[in-house]
């Protein structure tokens, strides 16, 4: 085989791959393009589910408003405000298992936030259970020492006011 026609192959061989590789980086590029086109449409859609739900729930259509928070935890699973938005709604239903349960969930990525320890405290309270009310109740102030303020002209703790803790504690 004369040393010509090896070049000649090598050479086109050589070429061949070079159109491979940049075709490939050409696909990938289009497929990252793609990709962030993507994401940035489900931020938006993110975005306007709960818009929408806040909407609602200014409006007092709380079923329809936890509907939309379940969508948007389709997007984004463990985002806890939206799951302690969508625990509000609960609450508002007096669905207070799933509001615990939501609130449970946002916990788990936001633990440190009195927000959640007191909106738990609310909904152990309105269940009539005075030692989970409590427990919770003192993490948040423990949190925020500034949630005793709230939690004294807070209606929903009326079960547990004359709770010698909550008078000692809260009310001081």
């Amino acid at each position: 085989c004369p040393s010509w026609i090896l070049a000649d192959v090598t050479v086109s061989l050589a070429m061949s791959v070079q159109n491979l590789v940049d075709n490939t980086r050409s696909m990938l590029e289009d497929a990252l393009q793609k990709q962030n086109q993507f994401a940035a449409q489900m931020r938006e859609l993110f975005e306007y589910q709960t818009q929408e739900a806040q909407n609602l729930m200014q409006a007092g259509q709380y079923s329809e408003a936890i509907e939309l928070y379940d969508k948007a935890l389709q997007l984004k699973a463990a985002d806890p405000s939206i799951l302690r938005s969508q625990a509000e709604g609960f609450l508002q239903l007096h669905r207070y298992d799933e509001a615990i349960a939501a609130f449970d969930r946002a916990a788990e990525s936001d633990g440190e936030n009195p927000e959640i320890w007191y909106a738990k405290a609310r909904c152990y309270a309105l269940q009539g259970n005075a030692g989970e009310s409590i427990f919770h109740l003192n993490r948040a102030i423990q949190l925020d020492p500034k949630v005793k303020e709230q939690a004294r002209a807070e209606i929903d703790f009326a079960l547990i006011r004359e709770d010698e803790w909550f008078q000692t504690t809260v009310v001081g």
